[in-house]
């Protein structure tokens, strides 16, 4: 299980601080997939950077911690940073957004596979070489593909390559950044389900952060939704969509598009990181069910319902 406990996080550019996460509170199971929501801006990706123990630039930890107690490894951030990273490609693994960025240009994708520390292991790569051969097929990869190098791919085809290089020294947590943006919808349901499939088969966990709320409808068991740097609300993904109980979450939803539909959808102003109220809600001037206390009270994240938290003062006692 990996836990955080009132984990805040700030920026520093220009040597001035700006607080992208506040309080925190997460617990992720393992054997699940954990889908991240919310807006761009709202502090997705530093959420995943942080979990995977990326922490670095002007990245830094202002408050709570983050536990990890995985297959008789137990850790802490921001104490044990450098275990943590040790365990790259092993225990952890993280899947980025754009897999040119990840993908050496110049390197045959076999090379990228042997270049990994973790397959030291090996004694000859020969023998990595056919493991990687039957990994491929077993995701239905042609063989082909480690003798290509990453301009020869399509952007699809690199996204399963980056996938297959994050997966195949079975990690217990995988850590997903929008993998499926700039896709098509054909290669981005083919990505899904290839993902779907490796967590089936390995009994892993997988942590997915999208704006996409289709794409969650999609993967997630359970779903948390990010509003200016703070889960609003946590939910099995099901019942986040038949009943999203916070406002933003039900907005959220609302703004999903339906097959056959004529009406004009419309959409949620941005949210800003700067200036956010300390002491108020961080939703209410846009809420379309604010009360008074919102303005001047912040409200904490709490257990309504079997698995079902909620950040809001519309479900208090």
């Amino acid at each position: 299980m990996i836990q955080t406990s009132n984990l805040s996080a700030t920026y520093s550019p220009n040597k001035i601080p700006l607080k992208v996460l506040d309080n925190i509170n997460l617990s992720i199971e393992e054997d699940t997939i954990l889908g991240i929501a919310g807006e761009s801006g709202s502090g997705k990706t530093t959420l995943l950077k942080i979990l995977y123990g990326n922490i670095q630039g002007s990245l830094q930890i202002l408050n709570g911690n983050i536990k990890y107690n995985i297959n008789e490894f137990y850790a802490n951030i921001p104490d044990d940073i450098d275990a943590v990273q040790k365990q790259w490609w092993r225990l952890l693994s993280y899947i980025p957004q754009e897999s040119m960025s990840v993908l050496n240009p110049v390197r045959k994708i076999k090379n990228q596979f042997y270049d990994s520390s973790i397959t030291e292991k090996y004694t000859h790569k020969n023998n990595l070489y056919l493991d990687l051969s039957d990994y491929f097929n077993s995701l239905h990869l042609e063989e082909s593909i480690l003798n290509s190098y990453p301009h020869q791919l399509s952007g699809g085809m690199r996204q399963r390559v980056v996938i297959a290089l994050a997966t195949f020294h079975s990690p217990k947590y995988i850590f997903a950044d929008e993998v499926t943006t700039a896709l098509d919808v054909i290669i981005q349901k083919e990505i899904l389900l290839l993902l779907k499939k490796i967590q089936r088969t390995m009994g892993n966990t997988i942590v997915f952060v999208s704006h996409d709320m289709g794409v969650h409808y999609q993967i997630s068991d359970k779903l948390a939704i990010l509003y200016a740097g703070e889960i609003v609300e946590i939910s099995e993904t099901q019942k986040l969509f038949s009943n999203p109980l916070h406002p933003y979450s039900k907005l959220l939803i609302e703004s999903l598009p339906q097959i056959g539909e004529t009406i004009l959808r419309s959409g949620i102003s941005g949210n800003s990181l700067v200036n956010t109220p300390e002491k108020a809600c961080t939703f209410a001037e846009k809420c379309p069910k604010v009360m008074d206390k919102c303005r001047t009270q912040k409200p904490s994240l709490k257990s309504i319902r079997s698995n079902i938290q909620v950040s809001c003062f519309l479900y208090e006692d």
